[in-house]
């Protein structure tokens, strides 16, 4: 999941659609092998009186994989909106001063609607 959420980073105007999908199918696999199909599998496996153990234990590592998948793909996030707009190359034309300075420095996450404003 960490893997296919970090390549939407690899997106542009011109990305293909098979690219676009490949990526979301990467993700899927990965959010498929923490959902609940697994959960039956390692119940199935354990005796009864385990079954409350395996379960929370399951449920805490899912959601501790989610969260740290979530801040690594914003970290990801950031680091390339920081390299794009100190190189000022972000497409598909030159930006102001303010909008690349919206976009870096820890602030890229939060601004990302401002991208809907931009008149092209």
């Amino acid at each position: 999941m960490v893997l296919g959420n970090g390549l939407y980073v690899l997106f542009s105007a011109s990305t293909s659609i098979a690219r676009i999908v490949g990526f979301q199918i990467i993700t899927g696999f990965g959010q498929g092998l923490i959902s609940e199909a697994p959960l039956i599998a390692v119940q199935a496996l354990a005796s009864q009186d385990d079954t409350a153990t395996t379960t929370s234990t399951f449920g805490f590592t899912r959601s501790l994989s989610a969260a740290l998948s979530v801040v690594i793909c914003g970290v990801i996030f950031q680091n390339s909106m920081d390299l794009k707009a100190a190189s000022l190359s972000l497409p598909p034309v030159n930006l102001p001063k303010n909008v690349t300075d919206a976009l870096a420095g820890g602030h890229a996450a939060a601004n990302v609607m401002i991208i809907g404003r931009i008149g092209i």
